[in-house]
């Protein structure tokens, strides 16, 4: 038996995904300013996040809104650490607070996982700086739609303390973020005692959904931005940590956005159990990187987001998941782990003897051996 078959990963894999799909308590990160709040049924809330200021009802932006629209439209080919050195010793601007300008448009969440759930909601954006409501009937509205995030901290109270330490040390990283391939990141709100981060709703949906919508889109072109909206990431060292087409939303213009960015390392520095951190669910089986798998104490890294990255484009391409040609999960880890292998080539006229090769590098079993998302995203340009 291979070493890690040894030591039992494969098994702590499998055991991991049946339990993501059973029932569990949760609370969400709780907002300001009551350090203990007491719910309806009277659980102790988890406390604070005392970003912005002592004022919760308004922010200051050090931004202004054409620097954003200019930073947002920086062509990718000038995405390099020497032309960011300047934008990088600058302090981050404060995030904004959007306590009672924003309500839940619903009931239930538009969407939930294991550790995060999205709804659809709604801004009030009177006296707003950078953001006009969405245009009804040729006229500009006050209100703009958004999609509203939280995350989900499974018990005990030690993981939500830890999570909101993360979030707060990441949060103010994420508002100083403007790139055309980045999903903008508007502020948080405290609604109903949790804490909720505002981002664009975007109609389009996700990656491969858009491109099952609309079979005449270029590809090219969509993978072109999101490898330039991972790049301007990887050149302010952030590491996504599970990067996939679902974490790629499509804009109002068709501009894919990269989402979800650093939620990954906030679940990975609360839980302490390495297999929960990486396969937290059967579908992370498919593209995460095989150290992530394998090892017990790996870190994500931006070596982890380039293989992901090569598996993204083989979806996108394919319009299927990863190792589609394998049903079961735990036969998924054991050919990716135990086997060494990576997913079969598809059709020629779907994938170029170039782009394959370029695929398969990113796909070393070694990640220093790993070409930078500069060098993959300077291989689309390059087909522009």
């Amino acid at each position: 038996m291979e070493r890690w078959m040894k030591k039992g990963t494969i098994k702590a894999g499998i055991r991991a995904c049946i339990e993501s799909l059973k029932p569990f308590t949760h609370e969400g990160l709780a907002a300001p300013p009551t350090p203990k709040v007491k719910t309806s049924d009277s659980r102790d809330v988890e406390d604070t996040l005392p970003l912005g200021g002592a004022d919760n009802t308004s922010a200051v932006n050090v931004t202004s809104r054409s620097n954003r629209e200019s930073l947002a439209h920086q062509t990718a080919e000038h995405d390099t650490p020497e032309n960011h050195s300047v934008e990088a010793t600058q302090p981050p601007p404060p995030v904004k607070r959007l306590d009672g300008k924003i309500t839940k448009n619903k009931t239930i969440p538009f969407a939930e996982g294991m550790y995060c759930e999205v709804w659809e909601g709604q801004w009030d954006t009177r006296g707003a700086e950078e953001s006009s409501g969405d245009e009804i009937g040729g006229k500009k509205a006050d209100v703009k739609k958004v999609a509203l995030k939280v995350i989900r901290i499974l018990k005990p109270p030690e993981r939500a303390e830890r999570a909101r330490k993360a979030l707060e040390r990441e949060l103010p990283s994420w508002a100083a973020l403007h790139h055309q391939n980045i999903l903008p990141f508007y502020g948080i709100a405290d609604i109903d005692t949790r804490l909720h981060m505002v981002f664009p709703w975007c109609e389009n949906g996700n990656l491969l959904d858009y491109v099952k919508k609309h079979p005449k889109e270029d590809k090219h072109r969509l993978l072109r931005g999101s490898a330039a909206g991972l790049n301007y990431l990887h050149l302010r060292n952030i590491v996504h940590g599970n990067i996939r087409c679902n974490n790629v939303l499509i804009s109002h213009e068709g501009e894919p956005q990269i989402c979800d960015f650093g939620v990954a390392k906030i679940i990975h520095e609360t839980h302490e159990n390495s297999v929960s951190k990486t396969v937290s669910s059967a579908s992370i089986i498919r593209y995460a990187a095989p150290e992530l798998i394998e090892h017990n104490n790996f870190s994500i890294t931006t070596h982890a987001d380039t293989y992901s990255f090569a598996l993204l484009i083989l979806e996108c391409i394919t319009e299927v998941p990863p190792f589609s040609n394998i049903s079961r999960d735990a036969a998924v880890i054991h050919a990716r782990i135990s086997k060494k292998q990576t997913p079969p080539r598809p059709e020629k006229n779907l994938v170029s003897d170039e782009l394959w090769d370029l695929m398969n590098r990113c796909w070393s079993i070694v990640p220093d051996q790993r070409p930078t998302m500069e060098v993959v995203h300077r291989f689309f340009l390059d087909l522009a």
